[in-house]
Order: C-alpha cells, then structure tokens, then sequence
C-alpha cells in the first residue's frame, strides 16, 4: 500500500509480526489468509482491517510470489491499494511504519517478501 501514487518519494506500508506468530518479529507487507468463498481483494480489505485498522480500496495487482517454507507453502499476492478510511494503528499486528522502497533493506522481511521488495526496487529505478 502506497501513502500516495508510487513515485520516488512514495512510501509503503509495512507491519511488524507479533513475536508468537509464525515468522514473528520480522516486517512483511500486510494482508492474510485467503478464507473460503473470499476473492483476494476482499481478502486483503478485511484483513487490513483486522490488522491495523483502516478501510482500503484495493486496486490493480503489483506481483505474485510462490514460496515454499520448511511448514507450508504460499502463494503472496500483492496489489496497489489506497487508504479511504481510518489512520493505520498496530491492532492485530506488532508496529507498522510508512517507509521508502530505498529504505526497506533497513528491516528484516521472510523471503517470500523479499522477492516483492526485490520488484519493487526495479520498479523504481
């Protein structure tokens, strides 16, 4: 999630793991598990709000990252979003931040994220 149209002064959103979650205390790029019947927009929508609070309009897809883990496999979907209600607050998460692409290499993300960051530094060159 973008806090304005990316660009080179953009910034992202991020959020912090709880400490007792899988993967805890590393940073990653907020959303969730998909539940039955969800398509992933509405996917990423509720969880933004369980997890930190705001309302989004989820717009076009960014990537998508398969990565397997020693205990399960994913599938990391990204999209560009838009905040249209709310200020973000560490709710079902441990801290967030708003920071720069150039700036994400100052925080430690699970590898499926880091092949996000990975494209969204080629974007931004």
């Amino acid at each position: 999630m973008w806090d304005r149209p990316p660009s080179r002064q953009a910034r992202l959103l991020i959020a912090k793991r709880r400490a007792d979650d899988a993967r805890g205390g590393l940073w990653e790029f907020p959303g969730g598990k998909q539940e039955r019947g969800e398509s992933l927009q509405e996917c990423l929508a509720r969880e933004l709000m369980e997890e930190l609070g705001i309302e989004v309009e989820v717009q076009e897809p960014f990537i998508t990252v398969q990565h397997s883990y020693r205990d399960l496999h994913i599938s990391l979907h990204t999209f560009h979003c838009r905040i249209v209600r709310g200020e973000p607050r560490a709710i079902a998460c441990a801290d967030w931040r708003w920071v720069a692409i150039d700036e994400l290499a100052d925080y430690v993300f699970p590898a499926a994220d880091k092949r996000v960051i990975a494209e969204l530094q080629k974007v931004d060159r």
